[in-house]
């Protein structure tokens, strides 16, 4: 068994987006983008209310602060191509397909009046791990999942540069989204449990990139 670890993490080589049912399921399908260029992510916290009492000489006599709570994630994320198949399955917009290649996602057709029913995706990202100057040996990849996020497009601009496609969203705990790449670091015997945000270093390579949805096998 390998000893503890506390890695340096860098870099930033793989992000996995999974389409989930209304119960918050996996749908069946899947994205893998090796492309992305950052993944920016915030705790929401409800702030504990502090309280105090001071004495008539304005001296504080007692005084308390409850804890602050953990809400959610908010999450900015750049890619570095524009991966049409991707975006359509963050955003919960219909595909527009190639009619040559019926299978090939080229663009997304967004309707601008859709005021609910946008999707969840379970996000799941991957990040070296660095014992000084190299990967570690034992544990090179520290694995970050939220079982369920919501998207919409962030401001993108068009220039001379290089477009970087970039989206928000936010997080919520999802209990239903399991273990559906058997991935999960095990609690004893059976997978933890994962459903509001978890992070674990691991052995194994992230999933390959592909220019393209995937099912669930």
């Amino acid at each position: 068994m390998a000893a503890a670890k506390c890695p340096a993490i860098i870099k930033l080589c793989a992000v996995r987006v999974s389409l989930l049912d209304d119960d918050g399921t996996p749908e069946g399908t899947y994205y893998v983008s090796d492309k992305t260029v950052s993944l920016g992510f915030t705790p929401v916290l409800s702030t504990g209310q502090e309280r105090e009492v001071r004495n008539g000489c304005d001296c504080v006599v007692a005084t308390d602060k409850a804890p602050d709570v953990l809400l959610r994630f908010t999450f900015e994320i750049a890619q570095g191509v524009l991966e049409p198949g991707l975006l359509a399955m963050l955003l919960g917009q219909t595909p527009i397909l190639d009619p040559d290649t019926p299978a090939s996602v080229i663009g997304i057709n967004m309707i601008c009046d859709e005021l609910c029913g946008k999707p969840y995706v379970a996000l799941e990202a991957w990040a070296q791990a660095y014992d000084v100057d190299h990967p570690d040996p034992d544990f090179p990849w520290l694995h970050l999942r939220w079982p369920s996020t919501q998207w919409q497009l962030a401001p993108n601009t068009l220039s001379a540069d290089f477009l970087s496609p970039a989206l928000t969203g936010f997080s919520r705990g999802n209990s239903n989204f399991g273990d559906p790449f058997d991935d999960l670091p095990l609690d004893g015997t059976t997978p933890i449990a994962a459903d509001c945000f978890a992070m674990w270093l691991q052995a194994e390579d992230p999933p390959t990139g592909v220019c393209g949805v995937q099912d669930i096998s």
